[in-house]
């Protein structure tokens, strides 16, 4: 795994290289690390770890309610989940939650 700190952004993004749906997170880590960094302290919460099984559980879930609900359901729905998460929630079983609902969503 490697470590980035964002050229003293602070935020770190601990990921091996692993490719997701045809982004490769090393191939643009040093952009998405320079933007999540720049973000990360703008908001100041720059102690913020964020990890590739965290990104990959986003990714998939702003996929899963663009695709099943639309596209702007996708920042939405990863939004409320971030507040669930704010709140004390587990990532992983939030999102598993809010996936489960946008998969049971009717076209």
């Amino acid at each position: 795994m490697r470590s980035s700190a964002c050229d003293g952004l602070g935020v770190r993004l601990r990921r091996p290289a692993v490719a997701w749906e045809g982004l490769n997170l090393m191939e643009s880590g040093m952009e998405l690390d320079a933007w999540l960094g720049k973000l990360a302290d703008e908001l100041k919460i720059g102690d913020v770890e964020l990890d590739t099984d965290m990104m990959h559980t986003l990714l998939d879930l702003a996929r899963d309610a663009a695709h099943q609900i639309d596209r702007p359901a996708a920042p939405l729905t990863c939004y409320l989940v971030g507040v669930a998460v704010g709140r004390g929630a587990a990532l992983g079983a939030t999102a598993a939650t809010a996936t489960a609902a946008a998969l049971a969503v009717d076209d």
